[in-house]
């Protein structure tokens, strides 16, 4: 039987934490087993932010030189992935980074446990079941900002549920609210809430002053990017709210993204989640348990606030910050009810972990632990194939793996670290038949590595395709399992096919080159 340390703001908290890097470790353990022993991330992007951190090491803001993009999703992680620029450790730092976030987690999934107080039995299985329920291993295995994200979320609720309790302002809620939307923009919504409930409570300084402090950052990368000559916010999200039912406007759009999001598993737990929430929040304020019900509240419209403008999916990584935060708030407002209600509310607690396991682990053991040999098989060896042996300029639709610790130019036809292509494919009526063909005769680009399904109505009438790079035993969730590589002038086929069959013999085991015949 496990026994709890007598200073209870070390036991709970650290077998959280523990149950969650173990889950982390065993994650990496399995993903490298089925990769043959390599290590690699699960997603492209997380190369996307190491290459803009290369960027930002040599005091620049893109992906090429002297050229402007905002490829990255968050404000601050390409920052905090800065150092070791240049060199091979650099590849390691969201590894280290996303194994400290998912502990840290894991302790304020604890802290909120002890505050919610819970002991003896139900306090170690919710500290054991939760961080591995809710998929905190599962998220840092990505590599992203998303587990950061969630550990800012849950200092947020701790700090504000001490502040609605009779505490300060404390660090937790102002590290919290400052640095959520400094890593994902959605944590804007939980934030300013916070703040709104610090001036309602008579706190109007220090309210106003994290308030400033929440938004005045935000708003001056903004103003950094326009005066780059880019949009205010970051290409990732000019990419997915543009290319998203790009014929609907304003309030269409919205209605279309809850619809979206409530089709998934995750989208309706999280609205859920959110009308529970709210439920509770009406009954603790109709008894006048102001600090239970205004927790509650918070966390609802959170929960509204990111079905309306959020996402849900891809690796499960968009909304794991609310959902986590939304079970904890559960556990923290239903202290504050009747025993025989609160016991209703752990149970709807335990019920939401179920649902999330449920909803997460089919597709993260079944598929998602395959992707870090599905990248290195395809990704990793393009970006061995543009670096080592073409060693000239590129166009690609996966950029990071590509462009990552290389000198030579690449052209991100996506549009994420090329500004120009996303414009040209958010343009009114859809981009024109034959589009990336220009863009790679300005560019110099004679190479271009694509899915078909993709960009096929962009490529060139004069482009030649040479081979395409697919590989055995497909699993895994990538954009495409066929790269086909094209050269984008006919007088270059036969220097760079000479080169493809040259570089063939070194993919690894599992990694297939098919050539194209080429018509004379």
């Amino acid at each position: 039987m496990i026994s709890l340390p007598q200073d209870r703001s070390r036991g709970l908290p650290a077998l959280a934490a523990l149950a969650a890097g173990l889950g982390f470790i065993a994650l990496q353990m399995m993903a490298m087993s089925i990769a043959g022993g390599v290590f690699e991330y699960p997603l492209d992007d997380v190369y996307i932010h190491l290459a803009m951190a290369e960027s930002i090491a040599a005091g620049e803001y893109g992906i090429n030189p002297s050229e402007p993009a905002s490829a990255a999703s968050s404000i601050l992680y390409p920052f905090l992935l800065a150092p070791l620029s240049g060199s091979e450790a650099q590849r390691f730092l969201p590894l280290a980074i996303n194994f400290a976030a998912i502990l840290a987690v894991g302790w304020f999934w604890g802290m909120a446990l002890v505050e919610a107080g819970l002991r003896g039995g139900a306090g170690i299985l919710f500290a054991l079941l939760g961080p591995v329920a809710l998929n905190v291993p599962g998220v840092g295995f990505t590599g992203m900002e998303h587990s950061l994200h969630t550990a800012t979320a849950l200092a947020l609720v701790i700090g504000l549920w001490r502040f609605l309790n009779g505490g300060p302002v404390g660090w937790l809620l102002i590290a919290g609210a400052v640095l959520g939307p400094l890593l994902r923009l959605e944590g804007l919504a939980l934030s300013l809430l916070a703040v709104a409930v610090g001036v309602l409570q008579g706190r109007v300084g220090a309210g106003g002053g994290v308030g400033a402090a929440v938004l005045l950052p935000v708003a001056a990368f903004a103003l950094y990017l326009t005066s780059l000559g880019l949009p205010p916010l970051p290409g990732s999200v000019m990419a997915k709210v543009g290319l998203a039912a790009p014929d609907l406007g304003g309030v269409d759009r919205l209605i279309f993204g809850v619809l979206v999001n409530l089709t998934s598993l995750a989208g309706r737990l999280l609205g859920a989640l959110s009308v529970l929430l709210a439920l509770i929040a009406m009954i603790l304020l109709s008894k006048g348990e102001r600090s239970q019900g205004i927790l509650a509240g918070v966390l609802a419209i959170a929960g509204f606030a990111h079905l309306v403008g959020g996402q849900i999916g891809w690796m499960h990584r968009y909304e794991h910050y609310i959902i986590v935060a939304q079970v904890a708030a559960l556990l923290l407002a239903g202290s504050g009810l009747l025993a025989r209600e609160g016991l209703v509310a752990r149970v709807f607690a335990l019920t939401a972990c179920a649902m999330a396991a449920v909803a997460y682990y089919p597709t993260l053991l079944g598929l998602y632990v395959w992707n870090p040999r599905a990248i290195h098989l395809q990704q990793e060896q393009m970006g061995r194939f543009a670096q080592d042996w073409f060693k000239s300029a590129v166009l690609v639709n996966d950029l990071g793996r590509v462009a990552w610790r290389n000198p030579n130019y690449v052209f991100d036809a996506y549009g994420l670290g090329s500004p120009e292509a996303l414009t040209e494919r958010l343009r009114e009526g859809g981009a024109q038949k034959g589009w990336l063909a220009p863009f790679a005769a300005q560019k110099g680009v004679r190479l271009a590595m694509i899915y078909d399904r993709w960009f096929e109505e962009g490529v060139g009438e004069t482009w030649v395709k040479l081979a395409e790079l697919t590989m055995e035993n497909r699993r895994g969730a990538l954009g495409g399992w066929e790269v086909s590589f094209y050269a984008t002038d006919p007088a270059e086929a036969p220097v760079i096919a000479a080169l493809l069959a040259d570089f063939a013999p070194t993919l690894p085991a599992g990694a297939l080159l098919v050539p194209v015949p080429v018509a004379p």
